[in-house]
């Protein structure tokens, strides 16, 4: 089994496709324990029956012990991604130990003191808040920086989106923020 370099694929992929791809080209066969999908049939081409979607969901306690809480969940398709705050009056760019180490974080943290980051750079990084809810469309805007949740043209999206994530949540017995309800 051999991937030809420079093969793209232009599928909905995860991070959990990449071990058993790689069991699969060592020879092996991944077990029932490893979670996601080997990558090789959409390098042959056999697309049948690949994922429309997927869901994206951040849990603080158990990744990453220096954040508070979950922050958000996200669903996405070939074409849109949808986005769940569960902490909308938290920024994106929180202060913490971890991150403020790093040289780029300070860096900008100290262009924000100075007035001298892009907008978008301080819309997306230093807003106070973050919206509920945001939409984009993976297509036309593969940077996220048009939040369309607000937008009316794009209301049966939004619509849904949000009936995604809220069965996804159903089914798995998901409460959402640390067990509270999630109505939306």
């Amino acid at each position: 089994r051999r991937i030809e370099p420079g093969t793209r694929i232009k599928d909905l992929v995860i991070c959990q496709d990449i071990a058993p791809t790689l069991i699969q080209l060592a020879g092996g066969k991944p077990g029932p324990q490893i979670q996601g999908r080997s990558l090789l049939p959409l390098f042959a081409g056999k697309r049948a029956g690949w994922r429309k979607s997927f869901l994206v969901e951040y849990w603080a306690e158990n990744a990453m012990p220096w954040l508070v809480g979950m922050t958000y969940k996200c669903v996405r398709t070939e074409r849109y991604k949808y986005i769940r705050n569960f902490y909308p009056q938290r920024p994106h760019l929180q202060p913490n130990a971890y991150k403020d180490a790093k040289e780029v974080v300070q860096r900008l943290r100290d262009l924000h003191a100075q007035g001298k980051l892009p907008a978008l750079a301080e819309k997306l990084l230093f807003a106070p808040t973050r919206p509920e809810e945001e939409l984009y469309n993976a297509q036309a805007d593969p940077h996220e920086t048009r939040n369309l949740a607000a937008d009316p043209k794009f209301k049966k999206t939004l619509v849904q989106m949000r009936e995604r994530l809220n069965r996804w949540m159903e089914q798995t017995n998901d409460r959402g923020r640390q067990g509270e309800p999630t109505a939306m």
